[in-house]
């Protein structure tokens, strides 16, 4: 696990901790294990996003988890849809890779309160 996936995950707990301890309990509807695979894909997507590299474990890793994206069938089809034409894309692409990897970071179904900066700047 990367560091950046570990401090996530971290914070992920801390939060669930000290919300669900908290008088002002938050109501987390979504498992924690979902949660976790979440922002795993955003913290993949981000790292694509500022790097403007696509590689083919790459597509292979985000194919497998695009079932688990969201609980909404919409955004998962938005999200194959966006990796398609995330495929198309040669390294010179720049600009085209970090657009289609924010809308695809924009389909995860993260709560409010644990989304990574880049998945809320990114929200449709």
């Amino acid at each position: 696990m990367r560091f950046n996936q570990r401090l996530q995950f971290g914070m992920l707990l801390f939060g669930l901790t000290f919300f669900g301890c908290s008088s002002n309990r938050v109501s987390v509807t979504i498992p924690v294990e979902k949660i976790q695979e979440r922002m795993e894909i955003a913290t993949t997507l981000e790292e694509t996003n500022d790097q403007y590299f696509v590689s083919k474990a790459l597509f292979d890793d985000l194919e497998a988890a695009a079932d688990k994206i969201s609980d909404n069938p919409t955004d998962v089809e938005e999200f194959k849809s966006l990796l398609e034409e995330l495929k198309k894309c040669k390294p010179e692409d720049e600009e085209q890779i970090k657009s289609i990897t924010g809308k695809m970071a924009g389909c995860l179904e993260i709560p409010e309160k644990f989304q990574p900066p880049f998945v809320r700047e990114n929200k449709k």
